[in-house]
């Protein structure tokens, strides 16, 4: 297994540590770390999908919370409007981003930018693979197109919150947003 290729900050401090190249074993089988830390037992099979797992695992490595615990894109997406945590356009490194691969507006997928290319978006991913998307059973570094892109979770952090967000700002919202630590 490939360690830490690369590494997404979502605070200065604190650094999402990705583990590109990690696998699912056996393949195929949804059984995997993420999956056990998240479940609090080792679990396989249909049921358990990752890639919101991995997400969730990277930001609480940060300190940051997702808006609900969950392993579903489209229950995340759900509690990320319903916490004014959810944006449709300008993406940026430390966004999870929902993806739509069918344009149907139903998610299908998720991970996190670590940078934007002039491609798109290079984005490390949970339970992905080349020919498989959306349950590849890998953690890789993928490039994706923002027509991919359903929309995305922000935290605004206190450290970025002036440069990355528009006001109005207050040592504890952006934007209407809460700040995480």
């Amino acid at each position: 297994m490939q360690k830490l290729k690369t590494a997404v900050a979502i605070e200065p401090q604190r650094f999402c540590l990705v583990e590109v190249g990690g696998v699912e074993s056996p393949a195929g089988s949804n059984k995997i770390k993420y999956n056990t830390w998240y479940y609090g037992r080792e679990v396989s099979g249909d049921a358990y999908p990752w890639c919101v797992v991995f997400a969730r695992r990277c930001c609480a490595q940060s300190g940051v919370s997702l808006p609900v615990k969950t392993a579903s894109c489209t229950a995340l997406m759900n509690a990320a409007k319903m916490a004014g945590m959810w944006v449709t356009s300008g993406y940026l490194p430390g966004d999870i981003v929902i993806f739509d691969w069918g344009g149907d507006k139903i998610p299908d997928h998720c991970g996190i930018i670590a940078q934007i290319t002039a491609t798109g978006y290079l984005c490390i991913e949970g339970n992905t693979a080349v020919g498989n998307d959306s349950n590849g059973g890998e953690v890789m570094e993928r490039t994706r197109a923002a027509k991919t892109i359903l929309g995305a979770v922000r935290f605004c952090m206190r450290w970025s919150c002036r440069s990355l967000c528009s006001g109005p700002w207050t040592a504890v919202s952006c934007r209407g947003m809460p700040l995480a630590i």
